[in-house]
């Protein structure tokens, strides 16, 4: 609640103001005359320049023992210095004013009197952009601060959310390093929880030994709203580990987010979202069920709900974005997305990604030869890319090349050239699998060499001699397995292949 609010509500005119002026000054600025004078200059905080003048009117009639000074007075003493006059609603509106730069300048001056209320301030805006070596210099300093500051709540809660803002920035790594840090994370809420419970239980006991009391009165009711997140997220968790049908899903928790979703803070409301996508995701990944338009709805959503919370989940979301929307057929999404959003991916990444999205949206449009230029040319054999990025430059490349060969074509120089690519291709992300065995986690390892092998698989039938008749049984038997592999790369597009080119 604004000042305003608070004292001018009624639209009072005379001493009001300047009473209220004068209690948060003489509370709050009492031996800060000088910093908020400053404050009062300087244009970014204060655009009226009269303020100043007012203020030391003000405090000077306060000096000489004139705490209750009228309106009128001033006004009076005021006007004298100008040219054109002004008038009393004009001076109340004023000093309304100095009271509300009074309760700004009290949290602005605390960052400035204390280096690491700044630096937690900062550091989640760092981590928002990405600025992955500045966030690591913020956090060197809280932790070095913390390390030698007394025990405390605020010492808890600083190392809750830094583990908290850690995880939830975490890009690439989720899959490799995710749980060992939600661990810690859990630790720390544990700890938090813990504390404040012992903190209230010790009070609790005092109050009832004070009061004599064995009951305890009924709280204050938690209004609904406060209760919506807990609710939203234990809704989402049964969702997951249940299994349910995306039909079930969309009734038990689609719905209710989507009536829900201007009450939440945009953070969660992302967050809500993108779970609900990895649920359908994993759906389609799993081969339970393929693809379908609420896939890509909810693909839109997550963006159209929270446009400016997507720049902080960084590659991964950007990618997948742009690859639903191509597989569902709105290359001009994709496009429009690509481009929109390019300049907020961390820094770190930021090419690199935008790259793999532009080479994705080239495939979908069938530009294959491009697609094999761009990633030889972005991503070579020998490189220190991060391996999220190889893997998935690869495993487009084989893809590329694959169809590339299966282009219906006469010319057998150019079959001959694609066929050495889609070997080449292979034998490329195979060897980069194996000469990074120590740093791409296991469960990457096992998928992209399966989709090299059904890639090979699906070729040689392709390639094979006789009759669609003759290769039915071996066909089924590709598909079933492909279907029903726990994870696959680009399952949706090998069994797309499968009927493109073995069951016409």
């Amino acid at each position: 609640m604004t000042v305003n609010h608070f004292v001018f509500g009624k639209k009072k005119i005379g001493t009001e103001a300047f009473s209220v002026f004068n209690q948060l000054h003489l509370a709050l600025i009492d031996g800060k005359e000088r910093q908020f004078m400053e404050f009062l200059s300087s244009p970014f905080f204060n655009k009226n320049e009269r303020l100043a003048e007012l203020y030391q009117r003000i405090t000077k009639a306060n000096q000489a023992q004139q705490p209750n000074l009228r309106a009128k007075i001033i006004l009076k003493q005021w006007n004298k210095s100008r040219k054109q006059a002004i008038g009393e609603e004009y001076l109340i509106s004023a000093v309304d004013k100095l009271s509300q730069l009074i309760l700004e300048f009290i949290p602005h001056n605390k960052l400035q009197e204390s280096k690491i209320n700044h630096h937690r301030i900062l550091h989640p805006a760092l981590r928002n952009k990405g600025l992955t070596l500045f966030v690591d210099e913020v956090t060197d300093a809280i932790h070095k601060h913390n390390a030698v500051a007394p025990s405390s709540f605020e010492l808890l809660l600083d190392d809750f959310l830094l583990h908290y803002e850690a995880y939830y920035e975490l890009e690439t790594d989720r899959e490799q390093n995710g749980l060992e840090m939600l661990a810690a994370l859990e630790e720390r809420c544990d700890l938090l929880f813990q504390s404040y419970q012992a903190k209230f239980a010790v009070e609790r006991f005092n109050l009832e030994k004070a009061s004599k009391q064995t009951t305890t009165p009924a709280a204050e009711p938690i209004p609904a709203k406060n209760r919506l997140l807990l609710d939203l997220y234990q809704s989402c968790l049964a969702i997951h580990k249940k299994e349910v049908s995306s039909a079930e899903a969309t009734a038990s928790f689609g719905r209710p987010l989507m009536s829900a979703h201007e009450r939440i803070d945009p953070l969660d409301r992302y967050a809500l979202c993108k779970h609900y996508f990895n649920f359908l995701s994993r759906k389609q990944k799993t081969g339970a069920e393929p693809i379908n338009p609420l896939f890509f709805e909810w693909t839109k959503r997550r963006v159209e709900w929270t446009p400016a919370v997507v720049s902080r989940e960084g590659v991964n979301d950007y990618l997948n974005t742009i690859n639903v929307a191509c597989f569902c057929g709105d290359i001009a999404y994709a496009e429009d997305y690509l481009s929109r959003y390019r300049n907020k991916l961390p820094a770190a990444y930021a090419e690199k990604t935008y790259l793999l999205g532009l080479a994705d949206i080239l495939f979908r449009k069938q530009e294959y030869l491009l697609v094999i230029q761009l990633l030889q040319d972005e991503f070579p054999k020998f490189t220190d890319t991060h391996y999220f990025f190889m893997l998935r430059s690869k495993a487009l490349k084989l893809r590329a090349s694959t169809e590339l060969l299966l282009l219906d074509s006469t010319d057998a120089q150019d079959f001959d050239f694609a066929f050495d690519l889609v070997n080449r291709s292979k034998d490329d992300l195979r060897k980069y699998l194996q000469r990074n065995e120590n740093i791409i986690p296991p469960q990457f390892q096992t998928t992209h060499l399966a989709f090299a092998q059904y890639v090979s698989s699906i070729v040689r039938l392709v390639m094979q001699a006789g009759s669609r008749q003759e290769k039915s049984t071996e066909t089924a038997e590709l598909e079933e397995e492909i279907q029903t592999a726990p994870k696959l790369v680009a399952r949706a597009w090998l069994l797309d292949l499968i009927d493109r080119l073995l069951k016409k």
